[in-house]
C-alpha cells in the first residue's frame, strides 16, 4: 500500500469512527468503532487493540476485526 492508499484508507476510517452507523447498519455510538453487538463478538485481545492510534497499528487490527466479523456474519449490510 503506497502513502496515498493509506492516507485514503485512514480518512474512510476517521470518518467511520466519527459517524453513528456502525459497518453492520447499526446505530453506534460516535467515536466507537463498532456497535456494541460487533465489539462484544469480537475476541477480548482485539477489542483493547482498537485504542491504538491512527498510523500505529489500528489501520491494521480494524481490518482484522473486519475479517473476524465478517466471518462470523456481522459483517457489512
Amino acid at each position: 500500500m503506497n502513502d496515498t492508499q493509506t492516507t485514503e484508507t485512514q480518512v474512510e476510517l476517521l470518518a467511520e469512527l466519527n459517524g453513528a452507523k456502525c459497518r453492520c447498519g447499526k446505530k453506534k455510538q460516535t467515536g466507537n468503532t463498532f456497535c456494541s453487538r460487533c465489539y462484544h463478538a469480537l475476541p477480548f485481545g482485539l477489542q483493547g487493540q482498537l485504542y491504538l492510534r491512527f498510523g500505529q497499528g489500528y489501520e491494521a487490527v480494524y481490518a482484522r476485526c473486519a475479517k473476524k466479523l465478517d466471518a462470523k456474519g456481522s459483517g457489512r449490510a
